[in-house]
């Protein structure tokens, strides 16, 4: 499961036209930059949504406690929550409450 993960991610890069390395963390940045769209566009739920399917999509590739899926979830939950407040306090809450989890 984990390579089939790695690929996908890869895959969705390579067509962002940015390029990998064996340990690279850009995956995780395209998690983050999903999450924040997709809660300052769709607002609390779909931010909660998105932020639980990239949480889980990283656990079950690392393999480890269900620690990103929570943590996601809630930053997408709060960064929802105050999307008419505009990006910058978007992009503040996700840290901080990402920084709280």
């Amino acid at each position: 499961m984990q390579d089939v993960l790695k690929k996908w991610t890869d895959a969705l890069l390579d067509w962002l036209g940015a390029t990998t390395q064996q340990h690279d963390d850009w995956d995780r940045w395209v998690a983050v930059a999903l999450v924040l769209a997709v809660a300052h566009t769709g607002g609390m739920g779909c931010g909660a949504a998105a932020g639980v399917a990239a949480g889980l999509g990283m656990d079950l590739a690392s393999g480890l406690s269900p620690f990103y899926t929570m943590a996601y979830g809630f930053s997408g939950l709060l960064t929802g929550a105050g999307w008419k407040q505009g990006r910058l306090f978007g992009a503040i809450t996700f840290v901080v409450s990402n920084a709280a989890a």
